[in-house]
């Protein structure tokens, strides 16, 4: 079964006319073309439009602050990832208290792409988004372009290697989610942990909900979904985190 799928494949996303009509006229003007340019203009309108379904979801930019009575315990996820001792530091895990600051960003212009940096240029979607997570123990910032392509990271101890990348996707439950997805490629073929991020509802007090999940020998099919393995499937575990007025 799919784990995740990407929001706007396969259906129109609707949104910002004004700014496809901005960004085909810049890139028109870029190139030195006339209206006639009809390649130009699709292939900017359809750029446009896999920019607007990944926007960065501004719903979740501020400070969050973990609800600790309602999380679920993180100790299966640690077990599966092969954490030592695990009878000792999961209910020590389970005791840290996490805040998270969430933001989002224009990603820079890119030299190496061209019809990007048009469209940059001409006030595109934000489609960074940035999470510090602050506990006892320190600050770590994480950091995607949504629907970029995946780039080689670092653990915070420099020690392990993983590749990083994110994107907005429709998930099991109906939602759409601000999804973090790192390829644990050390660990071998087919391993991934997920941070699955959307409001719990659309009233002003809504919780976010935070699904942290661990696959492991998974594959893709044709449209690129992930698929589970069918003897082992994925460790989901829930938190949720309420929004700290500022």
């Amino acid at each position: 079964r799919g784990v995740w799928r990407s929001a706007g494949r396969g259906r129109e996303v609707m949104g910002a006319p004004g700014f496809f009509t901005s960004a085909q006229r810049r890139l028109e003007s870029w190139l030195g073309l006339g209206t006639g340019a009809a390649d130009a203009q699709a292939e900017a309108e359809a750029l446009a439009r896999r920019l607007l379904a990944q926007r960065c979801p501004s719903a979740l930019e501020g400070t969050w602050v973990q609800d600790s009575k309602a999380c679920e315990s993180l100790c299966p996820l640690l077990k599966g990832l092969g954490m030592p001792l695990p009878s000792v530091l999961c209910p020590l895990a389970d005791r840290v208290k996490t805040t998270l600051r969430i933001s989002c960003h224009q990603a820079p212009p890119s030299d190496t792409d061209s019809l990007q940096s048009v469209l940059a240029r001409s006030g595109g979607p934000k489609d960074v988004f940035r999470v510090e997570d602050q506990t006892y123990f320190g600050k770590n910032v994480t950091e995607v372009q949504l629907g970029g392509s995946e780039r080689l990271t670092q653990t915070r101890g420099k020690r392990k290697s993983f590749y990083l990348s994110g994107e907005m996707a429709e998930i099991e439950n109906g939602k759409t989610a601000c999804v973090i997805i790192c390829r644990l490629h050390e660990r071998g073929a087919g391993w991934y942990t997920l941070q699955q991020r959307y409001l719990e509802d659309d009233t002003p007090t809504a919780r976010m909900v935070e699904r942290n999940i661990l696959l492991k020998g998974v594959t893709k099919d044709k449209k690129g979904n992930v698929l589970a393995a069918k003897d082992k499937e994925p460790v989901v575990v829930l938190r949720y985190f309420t929004r700290k007025a500022e």
